[in-house]
């Protein structure tokens, strides 16, 4: 077995060679707070061009219809989300800051079991439900 530390690298369609921190974050938006972001990202800047493409590239897009609580989710399984780093996720987090804590809820989980787990906002009666579980599995060994 070789002991060597293998780094995973992902190579962007600029042409970077990314290495680095993944985590897991999910993302609900009211669907009043989705409109506004629509509008925001309307805009004709670079920043908004790659906070489209990185909602676009979410593992997980959903839309439910559920009256005043009708919401947007997206679901990235292994994303760069560090907004002092990234101009996609900076805007995404500033529009977050612009909005009532209780039209948007998001938890982003690191990749390594002792990272600390990050929420932000109170939208908590969303159809999706955001939380984040620890289990122990059992399976029983076949003899």
């Amino acid at each position: 077995m070789n002991d060597d530390i293998e780094l995973v690298k992902l190579i962007t369609s600029e042409g970077r060679v990314e290495m680095g921190y993944y985590s897991e974050v999910a993302l609900v938006l009211r669907k009043s707070a989705k409109e506004l972001l629509d509008k925001k990202l309307d805009e004709i800047s670079e920043k908004a061009a790659q906070a489209r493409e990185l909602l676009s590239e979410a593992n997980t897009k959903k839309y439910v219809e559920d009256g005043d609580d009708s919401a947007y989710l997206w679901h990235w399984n292994g994303v760069k989300w560090e907004e002092d780093y990234y101009d996609d996720v900076k805007f995404i987090m500033d529009f977050l800051d612009s909005l009532p804590a209780s039209d948007y809820k998001i938890i982003r989980n690191g990749e390594d079991y002792d990272d600390p787990i990050e929420e932000w906002g109170d939208f908590y009666d969303s159809p999706f439900m955001l939380s984040v579980t620890r289990a122990i599995s059992i399976s029983e060994v076949p003899m």
